[in-house]
């Protein structure tokens, strides 16, 4: 505005506004990660909203006294203080400067960031113009948004030895793998699992055939022993299990941002041996689904499970039907004339005198059939011919259908079987990790895990004082108590992880000072 004289006021212009550009604006973040090209540097673009203006470019409003700087900046998640960004030969990412890339006229501008990639994490990226400052915050810059992303280059390993920590595991046990970060576990799964049964070619199990659990950092799998066709002949072998690239050259095991694991490597293997089970003594339960069995309203339970019971015993050949029961049956299908249950076989420990009516059993050559060997014939007769059953109604034609088999090993073998004492700990701690979920997804970082091992080492030196009568009974209490704190908040997860990092260091000078205490006496 100006006067007579010539005199003009001028009013302040706010500093000039700047916009994420290409990938950043598309996804509004940013990975990096082990397929991340960073030659010269990762790209970071950016759009000048007023290019069309006189002066436009970033660099005639600096020219023009508008502008100073426009720079990118970073900082880890959690952080306070920004971090600015530096290209690739070490200058810093000024987006006025005259070393800018820029296409139609500086509506676009991009530049290289040499990106943080020796210290992994997740960060966020900001832009900002700075003017001349006046005091008022619109007139003396601009800040884009925040916009958060991972810089992610480790693949993921195992962690640990396989679980159980035994050798010999019950069949029908899960088994399962630690890694040392979240996997992908995206369906279909990026990579083979295969379980070989050693020395009988017959027994090799492929994903279709496994039961597999893919969760955070735990990859776990059991035999679907419904389709075992003889389930003793896999009974005390060595197995050996193999998880990565199989069958397919593209599977991987890869984490949560896109890592793969090295494919020259080999893949995750380890062998096991299946428990040589006493089949005689081991009961077993499976679903059970039974058509063409009207089953209406007007059937109590009672009588349903008898009437089953009763099939079941015809189609296997037992002259009695009370090792046989079931729970959650009920009648289902449109028109009531299906049942499903679970049924349960009582080990033949529990009753000797039910006999094989005349046929060979699969397993022994004893006359009683057990458990097992009750459900693979079960298994084996499909559709069934007419029976006539026990109850007044009509023959009819039985399609069943079995799945979901579990044995229930006998006491004895679940003793045998047990982990060894000198392993439970270590178990333990494994499956802790294992059930470890982080509120943001992300890995445990090491400090939690070596939290864990200062813990463990905290609990010896304990134990080593109390034997050795080298602490008051109050000082071991009160490392006992830091113990319990601790052992507490590891349920918080990492999100305590700083909390119990300063509550370790405390307990530590705790056990010094107890040690010092009992040296100047």
């Amino acid at each position: 505005m100006e006067d007579d004289d010539g005199q003009y006021i001028e009013f302040l212009k706010p500093c000039p506004k700047v916009h994420w550009d290409g990938e950043l604006a598309r996804d509004r973040g940013f990975l990096i990660n082990k397929e991340t090209n960073l030659s010269p540097g990762f790209n970071i673009g950016l759009l000048n909203p007023d290019a069309g203006a006189d002066p436009g470019s970033f660099a005639e409003k600096v020219d023009a006294g508008e502008l100073k700087n426009v720079f990118f900046k970073y900082r880890r998640v959690g952080e306070v203080l920004w971090t600015y960004g530096l290209t690739p030969d070490g200058s810093v990412m000024d987006f006025a400067a005259d070393y800018t890339i820029e296409e139609s006229d500086g509506t676009y501008l991009s530049l290289p960031w040499r990106p943080p990639i020796t210290q992994e994490g997740e960060y966020e990226v900001v832009v900002e113009t700075e003017c001349e400052k006046f005091g008022r915050q619109d007139v003396d810059g601009y800040s884009e948004q925040i916009l958060t992303g991972v810089i992610d280059l480790t693949p993921p390993e195992q962690y640990g030895q396989p679980l159980p920590l035994r050798e010999e595991v019950i069949l029908g046990e899960e088994v399962s793998v630690l890694f040392t970060e979240p996997l992908d576990c995206g369906m279909p799964l990026s990579f083979d699992i295969k379980v070989d049964v050693l020395g009988t070619p017959a027994y090799t199990f492929g994903k279709d055939e496994l039961q597999v659990i893919c969760e955070g950092r735990r990859v776990g799998f059991q035999i679907d022993l419904t389709f075992v066709p003889f389930i003793a002949n896999i009974l005390g072998r060595q197995f050996r299990v193999e998880i990565g690239k199989i069958e397919n050259e593209l599977s991987r095991i890869k984490d949560l941002n896109g890592n793969e694991r090295d494919p020259n490597k080999e893949n995750v293997g380890f062998t096991r041996t299946f428990g040589d089970l006493d089949l005689v003594s081991a009961g077993a339960s499976f679903r059970l689904l039974m058509r063409d069995l009207p089953c209406g309203i007007d059937t109590s339970g009672t009588d349903l499970s008898k009437e089953v019971a009763s099939e079941i015993a015809s189609i296997v050949g037992l002259s009695d039907s009370k090792r046989i029961s079931f729970s959650e049956i009920q009648c289902v299908g449109k028109d009531l004339n299906e049942v499903s249950t679970r049924a349960h076989v009582s080990s033949t420990d529990n009753d000797r005198h039910i006999r094989h009516r005349g046929l060979k059993s699969d397993y022994n050559d004893k006359a009683t059939i057990h458990s097992v060997d009750i459900f693979s014939k079960i298994r084996d007769s499909a559709n069934l011919p007419n029976r006539k059953l026990n109850s007044n109604r009509e023959p009819a034609a039985r399609s069943i259908e079995v799945s979901a088999l579990r044995i229930l090993p006998c006491i004895s073998d679940l003793d045998k079987f047990k982990t060894h004492p000198d392993n439970v700990e270590e178990e333990l701690r494994l499956n802790r990790i294992a059930s470890i979920e982080t509120t943001d997804g992300a890995e445990i970082s090491a400090d939690y895990i070596e939290l864990e091992h200062e813990m463990e080492d905290m609990r010896k030196a304990m134990d080593a004082m109390r034997q050795s009568g080298s602490a008051e009974e109050e000082d071991i209490e009160d490392i006992k108590s830091i113990l319990l704190k601790l052992d507490e908040g590891r349920k918080d997860d990492m999100k305590n992880v700083f909390v119990l990092s300063a509550v370790i260091m405390i307990s530590c000078m705790c056990l010094l000072f107890a040690v010092f205490l009992h040296l100047r006496r």
